[in-house]
């Protein structure tokens, strides 16, 4: 076949307008071409006919291989485009959605906050039950989402857990975690009066500081914790630390400054005690039903200090002048 014709068929079949025929006197030329002992002959066609048979020949070895033939790269690439948008919404919705998730979870948070003067009964997602003391505030999430059921204390409750050995009940106070399974149990943490105890009822507690076990607790066993001090371990008769939870006053073994900070959250009047000593005098007795005056004339019977107050402002605890 001359040059003339070879060019001429490619021309048709670049317009596509090539017959059946002259296709296959193409096709027949193309594959006797790999019989050829040179290249002598396709260095005699001029520059059009070379590029012509060159995307002939790509075309048929793109199409032996089942690679598809460089017209079909635009659309390639817009698909690639189009796939690439199509991944790149679904990875935006999910990130969204868990966005949305995350921010749902965190306005699933329950406060629960016990007013001056006031407890507060409050039964948690999972049945266990709090009853936090005046001025106590528990703070949970409405799922118990996790391996843990978690709350965090601040101020004094008392816990009435219900039992899931899979899942503990961890009480967070500022440093220090409460993990049980299913027990009864109290948790004070005062940080104005650096305090944190825990006082158990029924079953087994495990406290825990930062990153160390600090104890593991039994019914009618207490642990006291105060900064720079070693836990103070000891053994609690009779229920009267849970008298608070029915509306009581009655201290057992407590500092002055315990019961003041009681008397304030009953009352809403602050009492300032101005001497250290003073501070840690320890008292036991039933106060409940009295006013802040008719309690500290009790207390000031047996340590005789100074009293100063007025009806709006707070009371003023004092040492005696000599």
């Amino acid at each position: 076949m001359d040059n003339y014709r070879i060019q001429q068929l490619l021309e048709k079949y670049d317009r596509q307008t090539i017959t059946q025929e002259e296709l296959a006197e193409l096709d027949q030329w193309y594959d006797a071409f790999d019989e050829q002992p040179d290249d002598a002959h396709l260095r005699s066609l001029h520059t059009p006919v070379k590029y012509r048979l060159k995307e002939k020949m790509y075309a048929t070895i793109t199409k032996t291989a089942g690679v598809p033939q460089r017209r079909s790269f635009a659309l390639m690439r817009w698909a690639a485009g189009i796939l690439l948008l199509i991944t790149s919404s679904i990875l935006l919705f999910f990130w969204q959605k868990n966005t949305i998730i995350s921010s749902l979870v965190k306005a699933t948070n329950v406060t629960v906050a016990a007013p001056k003067g006031k407890l507060v009964k409050k039964i948690l997602p999972d049945g266990s039950q709090v009853t936090l003391n005046a001025g106590s505030t528990l703070v949970y999430n409405q799922f118990f989402l996790g391996d843990e059921r978690k709350v965090f204390l601040d101020g004094e409750g008392f816990f009435k857990v219900t039992k899931n050995k899979k899942k503990p009940f961890v009480v967070q106070s500022g440093g220090f975690q409460t993990r049980v399974l299913g027990t009864s149990f109290s948790v004070k943490s005062l940080p104005e009066l650096d305090l944190f105890e825990v006082t158990v009822q029924t079953g087994k507690v495990q406290v825990e500081g930062r990153n160390e076990l600090l104890a593991k607790l039994l019914p009618t066993q207490r642990i006291s914790i105060r900064t720079g001090k070693r836990p103070e371990h000891s053994t609690v008769y009779g229920k009267e630390y849970m008298l608070w939870t029915e509306g009581k006053i009655y201290v057992d073994n407590q500092s002055l400054e315990e019961i003041a900070w009681r008397f304030e959250q009953r009352y809403g009047q602050k009492i300032l005690i101005e001497d250290p000593l003073l501070k840690s005098l320890r008292y036991t007795g039933d106060l409940t039903g009295l006013s802040i005056p008719q309690a500290l004339k009790i207390i000031n019977e047996i340590h005789p200090f100074e009293i100063h107050s007025t009806p709006s402002g707070p009371v003023h605890i004092r040492k005696l002048e000599k």
